[in-house]
Protein backbone atom coordinates (compact mmCIF):
# COMPACT_ATOMS: atom_id res chain seq x y z
CA UNK A 1 0.00 0.00 0.00
CA UNK A 2 2.77 2.77 0.92
CA UNK A 3 4.41 2.22 -2.68
CA UNK A 4 1.13 2.17 -4.21
CA UNK A 5 1.06 -1.32 -5.74
CA UNK A 6 -2.01 -3.36 -6.56
CA UNK A 7 -1.76 -7.50 -6.16
CA UNK A 8 -4.56 -9.23 -8.20
CA UNK A 9 -4.23 -12.97 -7.15
CA UNK A 10 -5.68 -15.61 -8.51
CA UNK A 11 -4.48 -19.37 -6.78
CA UNK A 12 -6.77 -22.47 -8.01
CA UNK A 13 -8.35 -24.16 -4.87
CA UNK A 14 -6.56 -27.43 -3.32
CA UNK A 15 -3.39 -27.69 -5.59
CA UNK A 16 -1.83 -31.08 -4.74
CA UNK A 17 2.04 -30.59 -4.97
CA UNK A 18 4.95 -31.92 -3.09
CA UNK A 19 7.69 -29.13 -2.45
CA UNK A 20 8.94 -27.36 0.21
CA UNK A 21 7.03 -24.27 1.06
CA UNK A 22 10.28 -21.93 1.43
CA UNK A 23 11.43 -22.53 -2.45
CA UNK A 24 7.70 -21.27 -3.84
CA UNK A 25 7.97 -18.22 -1.70
CA UNK A 26 11.34 -16.93 -2.23
CA UNK A 27 10.31 -17.37 -6.18
CA UNK A 28 7.72 -15.47 -5.80
CA UNK A 29 9.35 -12.96 -3.35
CA UNK A 30 12.07 -12.47 -6.21
CA UNK A 31 9.97 -11.86 -8.99
CA UNK A 32 7.95 -9.02 -6.61
CA UNK A 33 11.21 -7.72 -5.45
CA UNK A 34 12.27 -7.63 -9.03
CA UNK A 35 8.85 -5.65 -9.61
CA UNK A 36 9.16 -2.86 -6.80
CA UNK A 37 12.88 -2.76 -8.54
CA UNK A 38 11.35 -1.74 -11.47
CA UNK A 39 8.23 0.35 -10.21
CA UNK A 40 10.82 2.46 -9.15
CA UNK A 41 13.38 3.17 -11.65
CA UNK A 42 13.59 6.53 -12.58
CA UNK A 43 12.44 7.26 -16.26
CA UNK A 44 11.46 10.26 -18.43
CA UNK A 45 8.09 9.17 -18.09
CA UNK A 46 5.49 8.08 -15.15
CA UNK A 47 4.02 4.23 -14.93
CA UNK A 48 0.05 4.77 -15.73
CA UNK A 49 -0.54 1.71 -13.10
CA UNK A 50 1.67 0.33 -10.68
CA UNK A 51 0.17 -3.87 -10.55
CA UNK A 52 1.49 -6.95 -10.08
CA UNK A 53 -0.72 -9.88 -11.04
CA UNK A 54 0.37 -13.45 -9.82
CA UNK A 55 -2.22 -16.43 -11.09
CA UNK A 56 -1.15 -20.50 -10.08
CA UNK A 57 -3.14 -22.85 -11.26
CA UNK A 58 -3.41 -26.57 -11.30
CA UNK A 59 -1.95 -28.32 -14.41
CA UNK A 60 -2.34 -32.13 -14.95
CA UNK A 61 1.38 -33.06 -13.94
CA UNK A 62 1.68 -30.64 -11.19
CA UNK A 63 0.78 -26.51 -11.57
CA UNK A 64 2.16 -23.22 -13.25
CA UNK A 65 2.52 -19.53 -12.16
CA UNK A 66 1.63 -17.08 -14.33
CA UNK A 67 3.23 -13.45 -13.37
CA UNK A 68 3.18 -10.25 -14.75
CA UNK A 69 3.76 -6.45 -13.80
CA UNK A 70 2.58 -3.22 -15.31
CA UNK A 71 6.81 -2.09 -14.64
CA UNK A 72 9.34 -0.54 -17.22
CA UNK A 73 10.36 -4.03 -17.87
CA UNK A 74 13.42 -5.50 -19.08
CA UNK A 75 16.64 -3.64 -20.06
CA UNK A 76 17.32 -2.99 -23.64
CA UNK A 77 20.45 -5.34 -23.23
CA UNK A 78 17.92 -8.55 -22.07
CA UNK A 79 15.11 -7.72 -24.86
CA UNK A 80 15.90 -9.75 -27.32
CA UNK A 81 17.61 -12.87 -25.31
CA UNK A 82 15.34 -12.33 -22.13
CA UNK A 83 16.38 -15.92 -21.25
CA UNK A 84 20.52 -14.58 -20.41
CA UNK A 85 18.54 -12.85 -17.21
CA UNK A 86 18.70 -16.57 -15.58
CA UNK A 87 22.63 -16.70 -16.15
CA UNK A 88 24.33 -15.84 -12.80
CA UNK A 89 25.35 -12.40 -12.09
CA UNK A 90 22.93 -10.73 -14.74
CA UNK A 91 21.84 -7.99 -13.07
CA UNK A 92 19.75 -4.53 -14.49
CA UNK A 93 21.20 -1.42 -14.05
CA UNK A 94 22.20 -1.01 -10.86
CA UNK A 95 21.71 2.59 -8.46
CA UNK A 96 23.75 3.55 -5.57
CA UNK A 97 20.73 3.44 -3.52
CA UNK A 98 20.70 -0.56 -3.95
CA UNK A 99 22.69 -3.25 -5.59
CA UNK A 100 21.59 -6.36 -6.59
CA UNK A 101 23.69 -9.28 -6.97
CA UNK A 102 22.36 -10.69 -10.00
CA UNK A 103 21.81 -14.12 -8.41
CA UNK A 104 17.67 -13.87 -7.38
CA UNK A 105 16.53 -14.90 -11.33
CA UNK A 106 19.32 -17.48 -11.68
CA UNK A 107 17.83 -19.13 -7.87
CA UNK A 108 14.84 -18.87 -9.28
CA UNK A 109 15.73 -21.16 -12.55
CA UNK A 110 17.74 -23.25 -10.15
CA UNK A 111 14.26 -23.77 -8.29
CA UNK A 112 12.32 -24.31 -11.31
CA UNK A 113 14.68 -27.46 -13.01
CA UNK A 114 14.78 -28.94 -9.31
CA UNK A 115 10.81 -29.81 -9.85
CA UNK A 116 11.11 -30.77 -13.53
CA UNK A 117 9.23 -27.35 -14.60
CA UNK A 118 10.30 -24.97 -17.07
CA UNK A 119 10.24 -20.93 -17.28
CA UNK A 120 9.22 -19.24 -20.36
CA UNK A 121 10.03 -15.45 -20.65
CA UNK A 122 9.46 -15.15 -24.48
CA UNK A 123 6.36 -12.58 -24.02
CA UNK A 124 8.88 -9.93 -22.77
CA UNK A 125 10.66 -9.97 -26.62
CA UNK A 126 7.42 -7.91 -27.78
CA UNK A 127 6.28 -5.78 -24.56
CA UNK A 128 6.91 -1.70 -24.45
CA UNK A 129 6.70 -2.22 -21.20
CA UNK A 130 5.97 -5.04 -17.87
CA UNK A 131 7.42 -7.87 -17.55
CA UNK A 132 5.98 -11.59 -17.84
CA UNK A 133 6.78 -14.74 -16.97
CA UNK A 134 5.35 -18.37 -16.86
CA UNK A 135 6.90 -21.22 -14.73
CA UNK A 136 5.28 -24.87 -15.09
CA UNK A 137 6.25 -27.09 -12.32
CA UNK A 138 6.31 -30.80 -13.94
CA UNK A 139 5.16 -32.65 -10.69
CA UNK A 140 8.51 -34.35 -10.21
CA UNK A 141 7.93 -34.83 -6.18
CA UNK A 142 4.24 -35.36 -6.47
Amino acid sequence: DRKNISLVYQCDADIEFKCFEFDIENIISNLISNSVKSFDREMEAVLEKREIELVIFEEESGFALAYKDSGWGLIPRYKAHPELILEPFESGEKTDEEEGTGMGMWIVNKTVLEYDGVIDLSENKTLETGFAVEMSFGGKYV
